[in-house]
């Protein structure tokens, strides 16, 4: 389960007290950044050549012409959004800034916690960009940076406009806001106006979020000249069983060297959802191919919080079955509805000559007009998330490199 944030490595299997049999044990060598590459992207993507294909042809509008357009990236948890624009940003040309902000579910000041990151992630571009931007501006992000700041939400606004100006008149920028279905409505609020006031600068937008954003802003791309919707569905039965073969190899010997049934057991059980399929390729590789699969990504993951045994596993219980705001699974088909609700194109019903499940459709938000596009696809509910915990502390401060 912490694969995707830390490097491991295997040890022989421990005796612990209260146990029966040796446990399956690892050392842990380091600790990654959220975000960054994991180990399975050794894999090819599978099954999102149309999503890859739109993300590519916006970066390149949005470079030709010199303006700012938007894909916003829809999906249920799992389905594969991170791993799709991880796969799309290493695609890029050389001569391409990206900055990547994530939005805490929780916290203290969470505002403009991906503004925040960013600018962290400047380093030596800082001081090349600074002297561009107005003195006010300069101090509305150190405010960011060391998240002190008081300046006021237009200033904040004016001065990340100045900012992505600034570096997309240097080099292309792509600015990736992740799950932006926890932002702040003011968060929202400045995105849109971005989309809306970045002129004559080539800068691409890709917002990777949950389909709850429509909850929070049903007409979300509406009004942008340039933009894009890419929802993503569960792959398809055939592509589920090539993704699985790529995954099992390095999680063990007893799924590496599996019967072909015991593969397609976990393809066909993982319901089109890749974070599924490792789950249970690494339950299996845990407990030997005869292990009993959850039918579910939640069952799936609480059976694996119950092994931790003691004080953890008696925690874990407690978040899992009191905290409050555990959504079920979304009805067949909640995605599109939720879609519909925003000023988009109402799709009509299938027909025979529509594309088969996993394919994906361009559709204009505004019909007769070059205001934006929505790809649409297929999405199944395959996975439930849990709340954020307000009693959690907030993450810690970025680096306040922007001073001096």
């Amino acid at each position: 389960m912490v694969r995707a944030y830390a490097q491991v490595e295997p040890v022989p299997p421990l005796r612990l007290k209260g146990k029966r049999a040796p446990v399956r044990a690892w050392r842990l060598l380091s600790l990654g950044a959220p975000g960054a590459a994991r180990e399975d992207d050794q894999a090819p993507l599978i099954g999102r050549e149309e999503e890859a294909r739109q993300l590519r042809q916006a970066y390149g509008r949005a470079a030709r012409d010199r303006r700012c357009c938007v894909v916003t990236l829809l999906g249920l948890p799992g389905i594969g959004k991170s791993r799709l624009v991880r796969d799309f940003t290493r695609g890029l040309p050389a001569q391409t800034s990206v900055l990547v902000g994530r939005c805490p579910s929780y916290g203290a000041g969470i505002t403009y916690r991906p503004i925040a990151e960013m600018l962290e992630a400047l380093n030596g571009d800082w001081p090349l960009v600074a002297p561009e931007l107005e003195p006010a501006s300069v101090r509305a992000l150190r405010g960011l940076a060391a998240t002190d700041g008081t300046s006021g939400v237009e200033e904040i606004a004016r001065a990340v406009r100045g900012l992505f100006e600034a570096l997309a008149r240097r080099r292309p920028l792509v600015v990736i806001w992740e799950d932006l279905h926890w932002a702040e409505p003011t968060l929202l609020d400045l995105i849109e106006q971005l989309a809306a006031r970045l002129l004559d600068v080539p800068v691409l937008l890709v917002c990777v979020a949950r389909p709850e954003l429509l909850d929070l802003r049903p007409t979300w791309g509406g009004g942008m000249a340039c933009a894009y919707a890419l929802e993503l569905g569960p792959l398809g039965p055939d592509e589920m069983r090539a993704l699985v073969s790529c995954l099992a190899p390095p999680l063990g010997e007893v799924v590496a060297h599996g019967a072909d049934p015991l593969l397609d057991r976990v393809a066909e059980g993982a319901d089109g959802n890749p974070l599924f399929a490792e789950l249970m390729l690494e339950t299996l590789a845990e407990e030997g191919a005869g292990a009993p699969l959850p039918p579910t990504v939640q069952a799936l993951i609480a059976a694996r919080l119950d092994r931790l045994g003691g004080r953890g596993a008696r925690r874990a219980r407690t978040c899992r079955d009191h905290r409050p705001g555990l959504r079920p699974r979304p009805p067949h088909g909640a995605a599109p509805r939720l879609l519909r609700r925003g000023r988009g194109t109402v799709e009509p019903a299938a027909t025979a000559d529509d594309p088969p499940r996993g394919a994906a459709r361009l559709v204009p938000v505004h019909p007769n007009s070059d205001q934006g596009h929505r790809v649409r696809d297929d999405p199944q509910g395959t996975a439930s998330h849990l709340a954020p915990d307000p009693r959690r502390p907030p993450h810690p401060s970025p680096a306040t490199h922007l001073h001096g």
